[in-house]
């Protein structure tokens, strides 16, 4: 393991407040599975039952459109400082010209 993952399993070990969802339990122990190493699941099952400070948050379908939404949300708003950065390449009369096009629109 990488030191960056036993400094976080130690420090939960010690008690620190986190959290994880039970998608990216799912997760690992698939790509345990993808890389061959089914015999350790039941052992990273154990681990994550036994980190008491560790919650274990159920990722539920309504997590996925929330998360859609917000998705959605932040490409209507990337797209408007698209728009915007557009706006502010224009000369002026170029802008004028847009800002009257835009206002006629139904």
């Amino acid at each position: 393991m990488s030191r960056q993952v036993n400094r976080t399993l130690e420090s939960i070990d010690d008690g620190e407040e986190t959290a994880t969802s039970t998608l990216v339990v799912a997760q690992v122990c698939a790509y345990l599975r993808w890389k061959k190493k089914e015999k350790v699941v039941p052992f990273f099952i154990h681990l994550v039952r036994g980190l008491t400070s560790l919650r274990k948050v159920e990722t539920e379908f309504t997590d996925f459109v929330d998360a859609m939404d917000i998705q959605e949300g932040a490409r209507a708003w990337a797209s408007f400082l698209g728009a915007a950065e557009h706006f502010m390449q224009q000369s002026p009369r170029e802008f004028k010209r847009s800002i009257c096009i835009f206002h006629s629109l139904p």
